[in-house]
Parts: C-alpha cells; structure tokens; sequence
C-alpha cells in the first residue's frame, strides 16, 4: 500500500452571494494549473497518487454545491458553475488554468469553458455521462431511462423532484460508498480489487456525502433542464476520453463532439466508466 496523499491545502473560501465553497490543491505549486471536476458522488478528496499516477499538475478540486463542505446553491443552472470557478480562481491568483471532469463533472467543466473562454486553456472530458437535453433532435433520446422519465418534472416542478426523488430505490445504493462497488459492472470490478484505486473513490464519495445525497440529487435535476448555454458557444479546444465497454453509451460523447467546434474524441478500448483512474496521467499530459 502506497503512503496516502495528502492535499498541500483544504480550505474553504467565502462566496460574494455568501455561500462556502470547499476545495483542496495537490501536486506541484509550480506545475501548469488544472481543476478537477469530481463525478457523482465525489468531492475535492481526490489522493489519485495513491493509483501511482506521476505526472506533474498543480491541480485543485472543488466541492461542487452540496457535496462535502460546499454549501447547497438553489435555483442555480450548470452555467452557474463558471461563477463560483472564477471567484476561486481570483482568491488562488490563476488568470488561465486548464478544466478536467469526470462523468457528471464534465458539465461543469464545459460550463466554465463556456462562460471564461478568454481564461481556459483546454479542456478534457473522461466518461462524459450527460448531454444537454435541450441540444436538438435526439438529445433526449440518449439520456438514461430513469432520468428521460424525470425530465418533464425537472422542467415544471424542479423543488417538488428534489423534494421526493432521494426516497426512491433508485438512491440507495449511493448511501454507502463502500456499497457502490456491488453496482460497478464487470469491466470496472478491477477498481474493487485494486485497493489504492478502491480508496482513492471511497475517500471521494465519503467526503462528498457527509451532508447526504440531497446534493447529488439536487445536481442531477440541474442536468435535467437547460444548462445555460450551448455548445456550440465553446471555443476551447476540448478532448474527450471514453471506455468502449462503458455502460454510458459512446453516442454521448459523440454526440458532445459532433456539436462543439473544436472537440475530438479519443476511445480507450476494453475500458469502462472507470478507465480515468488508471489513465491519469495521459489525461494531464494532454492538458497541461
């Protein structure tokens, strides 16, 4: 067992609107800038060390709202998003940074890329699990069961769907991060055998869900109605990376890719949702 990681500094900064926002900053203070966009559930915990990765980042996490330290922000689009990522980045002196998310990070990180083209240098996408719904013919069509169900509710009764939604079955196995790997299918099992990786997510989705699974829940509504901007307003260049054994279709990210101008897709084979656990450090490589 690796000796674990821990990050240079955990802190939490005071918003404008009031709020607290909760981040951490690891690796090399002199290293290119690179925020990190947790996925769900998950947190600014983020040891990824601990898997051996090596390469070299001055990388900073975020408690997106209602995970971990951060507080709830209701009412707010992902666009919203870019706003709190550009009062950190003013508190931390960083002009230009990179964006990383992972899964249902990678939203955000296209928000921000969005909102402060003039700040973001790139912009990488592992396992991307969401599209906007409102991006066109067959945006709708791609999102998972359970949520197309979900969307006329989302866009008529949002604080009702928070409200009730976390009582369904559909929650429960996120209670408990340890119980999360029994959902994991078999191509992403390696991650419950191999306990570095095994920790560096089970310290994330602990951290994260100190406050419950209301944030998530909250978060996966936002998904479900208009982000706040298109697609097509991003002019950063953006890579995305996807397992083709991933149970998130790989129309996602091609479907992301076909509307972005300035996108490219790059398909890792026999991997799954988990694939950026191992593949680190050729994520930061492409971005730093």
């Amino acid at each position: 067992m690796r000796v674990p990681v821990s990050p240079r500094r955990d802190d939490v900064v005071s918003l404008r609107d009031g709020r607290t926002l909760a981040f951490a900053e690891w690796g090399d203070p002199d290293a290119p800038p690179l925020f990190f966009f947790h996925g769900a559930p998950g947190s600014r915990v983020w040891p990824i060390e601990r898997t051996g990765a090596t390469r070299p980042a001055r990388l900073i996490t975020v408690d997106r709202p209602g995970y971990g330290r951060s507080d709830p922000h209701p009412g707010a689009a992902v666009a919203t998003w870019a706003e709190d990522v550009a009062e950190l980045a003013d508190r931390l002196s960083l002009e230009r940074f990179a964006l990383a998310g992972w899964s249902m990070g990678g939203p955000f990180a296209l928000a921000v890329a969005a909102r402060l083209p003039e700040r973001v240098t790139r912009v990488g996408l592992a396992s991307m699990s969401r599209i906007p719904p409102d991006e066109g013919h067959g945006a709708v069509e791609l999102l998972p069961p359970p949520l197309r169900e979900k969307l006329e509710e989302a866009r008529t009764e949002p604080d009702v769907l928070v409200e009730l939604w976390p009582e369904e079955e559909f929650w429960r196995g996120f209670e408990d991060p340890e119980k999360v790997f029994d959902l994991l299918p078999e191509v992403d099992q390696w991650v419950a055998a191999d306990a570095d990786a095994r920790a560096v997510l089970v310290e994330s989705m602990r951290e994260g869900l100190r406050s419950g699974i209301q944030g998530m829940v909250r978060e996966e509504v936002m998904l479900l109605r208009p982000w706040g901007f298109a697609l097509s307003d991003i002019h950063t260049p953006v890579e995305l990376w996807h397992g083709d054994a991933d149970r998130v279709p790989l129309a996602r990210p091609e479907f992301i890719v076909g509307r972005l101008l300035d996108g490219r897709l790059n398909v890792w084979s026999g991997e799954g949702h988990c694939a950026l656990l191992r593949r680190w450090d050729e994520i930061v490589a492409s971005l730093t």
